[in-house]
């Protein structure tokens, strides 16, 4: 009876023992579980690589609206000066041809220049409408209220103003442009109506 207690007793450690083993081997294979902390390490570390990622963005964005803005500043006041000038050389142009002219053939030749001489007009009006936009584009930016907190920048008392007014005048210039060409065009017509009446 005691030589069957003691192997069982033997079988029964060598039992534990290889359970025991076993056991270490497969918590040994296992990945060890992230801290607390290291979670909260790569959470910041994902935070800020995103925002880099979005500044990048937010910053290519700003620069090509800057850009295409300053381009589209550049084709306005060029299309306003090409108005004021073919306007203005088509008027010299007229009074010129028609000094030698008799004076019933001057008086015909001569009611076409209320067409160039207003194109003319309206493109220094649309000049002034847009140095006003942007004067009142200026005006939004600077009425803006600076904190330090999100969003950083907040409208002020006359925000609200200043975009209306912008936006009016930029409609009024770009309606005085297109106006100003189309007096060039219809001063054009009656110049050629008017030498058909001459022949």
């Amino acid at each position: 009876m005691a030589v069957l207690s003691m192997r069982c007793r033997r079988r029964y450690a060598a039992f534990c023992f290889d359970a025991c083993a076993l056991g270490e081997r497969a918590l040994s294979d296992q990945p060890i579980p992230p801290s607390q902390q290291q979670k909260i390490d790569f959470a910041k570390w994902s935070d800020e690589t995103k925002r880099r990622e979005a500044e990048r963005a937010h910053d290519k964005v700003d620069e090509f609206h800057s850009s295409v803005n300053e381009a589209a500043i550049k084709s306005a006041e060029l299309t306003l000066r090409m108005s004021l000038l073919i306007n203005g050389g088509a008027a010299v142009s007229l009074l010129t041809f028609i000094g030698p002219l008799p004076k019933d053939q001057k008086i015909v030749m001569a009611n076409t220049l209320i067409w160039f001489a207003s194109g003319l007009g309206i493109a220094v009006a649309a000049i002034a409408f847009s140095y006003l936009t942007h004067y009142f584009t200026a005006a939004i930016a600077s009425s803006r209220i600076r904190t330090w907190q999100h969003p950083y920048l907040l409208p002020g008392a006359k925000t609200s103003r200043w975009i209306v007014l912008t936006s009016l005048f930029h409609i009024a210039a770009i309606v005085l442009a297109i106006a100003s060409l189309a007096a060039f065009v219809g001063g054009m017509v009656e110049v050629r109506s008017a030498f058909a009446h001459l022949n």
